[in-house]
């Protein structure tokens, strides 16, 4: 699946390059969403351990992991889900000051949904904030990504675990 991915991830590249397009790679989105994940993964690895249902090795491996091995994977779900016009409009939202809370406030969400206690408090947003948030959410990419969550779609939901599995498989395989 992996391999599969970075194909994929190389294929978008190379149409784009041999299209004459110059268009941005999301990376402030793609992290947004690849990161939690991580962290999550990495949590749930890190308990197992403790409760000897993962080896060291496994957890060594996936706690080395960095939020970039996740990015292939949400650059393709992305891509698949959104237009050209929908991602530079998510990748604009992402790099400003809320979009940037807001990717951390879903990251810090994942700590406590995990019963962990966060690095970090819970930004929270001000009325201002709040109406940028909603602005967003009222784009096409918004309602999306926000309103009806096609990032936790089953079909996303099932690249998202295959993928998982393969790291924890490729992590075993290693220790």
């Amino acid at each position: 699946m992996r391999n599969y991915l970075l194909f994929v991830t190389a294929l978008f590249f190379s149409i784009q390059a041999q299209s004459g397009e110059t268009e941005q790679v999301p990376v402030a989105a793609v992290s947004a969403f690849a990161k939690p994940v991580l962290v999550g993964m990495q949590l749930s690895v890190r308990k197992g351990q403790q409760q000897g249902q993962v080896s060291a090795g496994v957890a060594k491996c996936v706690q080395s992991l960095d939020a970039s091995s996740l990015n292939p994977l949400f650059l393709s779900l992305l891509t698949e889900n959104l237009t050209k016009n929908e991602l530079k409009a998510t990748e604009d939202f992402f790099v400003t000051a809320v979009g940037r809370k807001y990717a951390k406030h879903g990251l810090m969400q994942v700590y406590t949904s995990l019963g962990e206690q966060p690095p970090e408090a819970l930004p929270g947003f001000s009325e201002a904030e709040y109406k940028e948030l909603e602005n967003f959410s009222r784009t096409s990419a918004g309602e999306k990504l926000l309103v009806r969550k096609v990032l936790s779609s089953v079909s996303a939901n099932q690249a998202i675990s295959a993928h998982i599995q393969g790291v924890l498989k490729s992590c075993a395989r290693k220790s």
